[in-house]
């Protein structure tokens, strides 16, 4: 079906417990199909605890990396149920746990010597100021403005919790969380407005942990939305279509075209792209550093 410029890691004890170029790769889909802002699901999504190597991407590959079903929705979050949902997703690291997440356009830093529910390190949660996202493929999305004071006043009582002097210590003996490199596109969560948000709806059910998902608004339901799968299909006939690198016009991390020159006419060959996803650092591990 395509091909892949890097090995795409899926092993267990690497997608449940930190950022990976296959997550990475599987939540910008879900952004650039959507329109949302940013994206969410449990890396036990994935399921084929293997490399994916360099090279052709065959149907089985797809299969076995999500062989379950993969649809997506989009819901509506505040501020303060974004961050219970990372914090769920990080509680129970370093077990191999299916409820770590796999995100896209959004950042942050997690301390996992911190208690369960405390680990996210505050002020380090930063989210892409544009969305990915071209016309034909984006969904409508509502504007409407919604009162969010319950969700602020959580939100202010979550932050004075962990507000402990914490977050400055990890500045300093880690510059790199200071984020002045990689969070550039990136502003920091702003706890007034709301976000769209694309996910399973595994997870929006409460499943895995994340509970705060839980009655949130739905923009877009699942019926409404393509499968992981189609979108995964997708870009590879995308990719094989494109005859250069400058008829990528999108931004992101995930792609990058390998092209090859044309040949005489006859021959059968035409010009090949691969995707090439990389690790970015939108998943910061305190204990990693």
């Amino acid at each position: 079906v395509g091909r892949t410029q890097v090995r795409l890691d899926a092993r267990f004890a690497e997608i449940r417990r930190k950022e990976t170029n296959i997550g990475n790769f599987l939540a910008e889909l879900m952004t650039r199909a959507t329109g949302a802002d940013l994206a969410l699901f449990n890396a036990g999504t994935i399921r084929a605890d293997r490399f994916v190597e360099e090279g052709d991407v065959t149907m089985r590959d797809l299969c076995e990396l999500l062989p379950e079903s993969n649809d997506i929705m989009v819901i509506e979050v505040t501020a303060g149920r974004l961050l219970q949902a990372l914090e769920n997703g990080v509680s129970k690291y370093p077990a191999m746990e299916g409820r770590f997440p796999c995100v896209d356009g959004v950042r942050f830093v997690f301390d996992p010597i911190k208690p369960a529910g405390s680990r996210i390190v505050p002020g380090s949660v930063h989210i892409r100021d544009q969305p990915l996202m071209r016309k034909h493929d984006a969904i409508s999305r509502s504007q409407r403005v919604r009162s969010v004071t319950n969700d602020w006043n959580d939100l202010k009582n979550f932050e004075e919790k962990k507000d402990d002097g914490r977050d400055d210590e990890v500045s300093m003996k880690y510059p790199k969380f200071n984020h002045e490199q990689s969070q550039r596109g990136y502003s920091p969560l702003d706890p007034t407005r709301t976000y769209s948000l694309a996910s399973r709806p595994f997870c929006v059910a409460g499943k895995d942990g994340y509970t705060s998902l839980v009655g949130a608004p739905v923009l877009q339901e699942s019926e409404k939305c393509p499968l992981l799968l189609s979108l995964m299909q997708d870009r590879f006939v995308e990719l094989r279509s494109m005859e250069s690198s400058k008829d990528l016009a999108m931004g992101g991390t995930f792609v990058k075209v390998e092209s090859k020159p044309k040949v005489a006419a006859g021959e059968g060959a035409a010009d090949v792209g691969g995707i090439s996803p990389q690790l970015d650092g939108r998943i910061l591990n305190v204990a990693r550093a």
